[in-house]
């Protein structure tokens, strides 16, 4: 069982959601904490990144989980707990599933070290 996110990452998660919504065309459709399966071997590796951007069509049958290779942007909002599991183990798992883009939105207040831009990639450079 994986816990639930904290109060303002969640908020900040629902704010996400919202802009992108309004700002994508009408094709893409934005979920929220929906199931992701990076590995299809039994059992299933499955991550609930905290929102999803994929293609239209693939929820006309309302599915319950996702391929990696369908997702067009995967984005996680750091939690204090989620941190290393986000920004190593997410980030591998989602690049080598095919997800066309990942965001990581670090809210954590005071000044950090600039990260290489080895921290991002567009579909089909990784």
């Amino acid at each position: 069982m994986v816990p639930r996110s904290a109060a303002f990452p969640q908020r900040a998660s629902g704010r996400l959601f919202t802009r992108l919504e309004s700002q994508l065309p009408a094709s893409p459709a934005v979920l929220q904490d929906f199931e992701v399966v990076t590995d299809s071997r039994c059992p299933p590796g499955v991550r609930a990144p905290d929102l999803v951007v994929v293609p239209e069509p693939l929820i006309a049958d309302s599915p319950t989980r996702l391929d990696t290779s369908d997702v067009l942007l995967a984005v996680e909002v750091l939690s204090p707990g989620t941190v290393r599991t986000d920004r190593v183990s997410k980030f591998s798992e989602y690049a080598d599933g095919g997800v066309g883009a990942y965001w990581i939105v670090d809210l954590r207040p005071g000044p950090r070290c600039p990260r290489p831009p080895t921290s991002w990639w567009t579909a089909g450079t990784r």
